[in-house]
């Protein structure tokens, strides 16, 4: 990339090298660090449409579709059902990114960071009902 990037000292400190706390992270779409969707291409190599506008018959993914962020890459994506409707998070559909391939490790830390996401939802959050979603 050509552009310079300039960050205030008083935040350098969040900006350390995560991939060795093993972490996951969902994104909202938006999230601002979503909103230069050129950036993330650009910086990511992640293609991200957010097609909560776009007609049902041309979505690639869905209406609403969260990046998940793990150890700093893009590896995947997913579709929630409603929690208003469903009571508890739950999965309706999940995408990896082509060249990730999961290993238990990486599968372990998404678990922990869906327990934790349904926990802010305050739904349920029965690793039972993650698990058997699809990841």
């Amino acid at each position: 990339m050509k552009e310079t990037f300039y960050v205030s000292k008083d935040i350098q400190k969040y900006m350390k090298n995560q991939t060795a706390n093993n972490y996951a992270r969902f994104i909202a779409p938006l999230d601002n660090i979503m909103w230069d969707r050129q950036m993330i291409e650009k910086l990511f190599g992640f293609i991200y449409r957010w097609e909560v506008y776009t007609p049902i018959a041309k979505r690639k993914f869905g209406y609403y579709v969260l990046p998940v962020l793990y150890n700093g890459r893009f590896i995947a994506r997913f579709e929630a059902e409603s929690v208003r409707q469903a009571g508890e998070f739950a999965i309706k559909n999940w995408w990896w990114e082509s060249e990730v391939e999961p290993d238990n490790d990486m599968i372990e830390i998404i678990i922990k960071e869906m327990i934790r996401f349904a926990e802010f939802l305050q739904v349920n959050n029965s690793k039972n009902n993650i698990v058997k979603l699809g990841v």
